[in-house]
Order: structure tokens, then sequence, then C-alpha cells
């Protein structure tokens, strides 16, 4: 009688070819796994008397071992899966953050600078106004390239403008 000693672990497997064991206590302690199945066929034939209640980590069919099995299985394809889906959202927000970056730094070569031309660069950058890219309150907006090959949009303002010189000036202030 093995019983409440606060045994712990597995039964031993050899306990079954111990063909001279006719009674086995074991309930009431802290016993794990699988019964061996020799024990239980044992029991069942009635060669052998079985006791081991009591002992909550302590399987007697083969559908615990089946369900233990899977469980550092299942919880290692979902550690991997998290770790997957982190890697891939930190490489998409990189990514992003990457393309922002680039277009932003693209966009910042658009820096203002306070430059006045005359009439007749304004002419050789637009190519005497020949590509029109839009037209506003004020009157058409023109493609133009300066001498450092930066692109630029020219404003013209049109005498049959429905707006004044005067909100012109100050649009112009405005985008700088």
């Amino acid at each position: 009688d093995l019983s409440n000693n606060s045994l712990n672990g597995p039964l031993p497997d050899f306990l079954t070819q111990l063909h001279s064991l006719k009674v086995l206590k074991v309930g009431k302690n802290k016993l794990t796994g699988l019964v061996p199945s020799g024990l239980l066929e044992r029991s069942k034939t009635k060669s052998l008397s079985l006791s081991v209640d009591d002992n909550s980590g302590l399987c007697t069919t083969k559908s615990c071992r089946k369900k233990s099995s899977h469980v550092p299985l299942i919880a290692s394809i979902s550690a991997i899966i998290v770790v997957i889906l982190l890697l891939s959202l930190g490489f998409w927000i990189f990514r992003r953050h990457k393309v922002t970056s680039t277009n932003s730094t693209k966009r910042g070569s658009l820096i203002s600078k306070q430059q006045a031309f005359s009439y007749t660069e304004i002419l050789n950058i637009t190519d005497n106004f020949k590509t029109i890219i839009g037209e506003g309150g004020f009157g058409e907006v023109y493609f133009g390239t300066l001498q450092n090959q930066t692109q630029v949009a020219v404003k013209r303002l049109s005498p049959s403008s429905v707006q004044g010189y005067k909100e012109f000036q100050s649009e112009m202030k405005s985008k700088h």
C-alpha cells in the first residue's frame, strides 16, 4: 500500500512485469502521466487489484496521452505564428515608414526659395508657356524646368482674371 505518500511522477512500466504483484494501491499521491497498459489489463482481468484514486495528473485511458502530447505541439505552432505575425507587422511598418520618408524627401525638395525671375527667364523656364498643367481663379498654371533641372509650376495672372492682382500676390506669398 503506497497510498497517501506524496509520490510524484509517472508510474514505472516495470511494474507490469511483476507477475507476483496482486495489489497495488497508489491513491492520494501526486502521480502523473498514463497508467501502464499492462497494469490496466491485469486490473480488468482481476489478476491485480489496482487503486489509483485521487491522483489528478494520472490518466487511466489512452485519450489522456493524446491530449497531453498535442499541447506542446499546439503551443509551439502558436508561438511560431505569433512571431511570424509580429515580424510581418514590423516589416510592414518599416516599409511603410521608409516609403513615406522617401516620398517626403522627394516632396521635401520643393523647398520654397523666394526668387525673382524676369519675364524672359520665365519664358525660358516654361518653354514659352507651352505645357498647361492646371487652371485656377487667377489663370493658367504651366509646367517649367529651371536651369538646375528642378521641375516647377508657374502661375500666370490672366488679365481677365476674376480675382485681382493683390489677391494673386497674397496667394503667392502664402505658398512660400
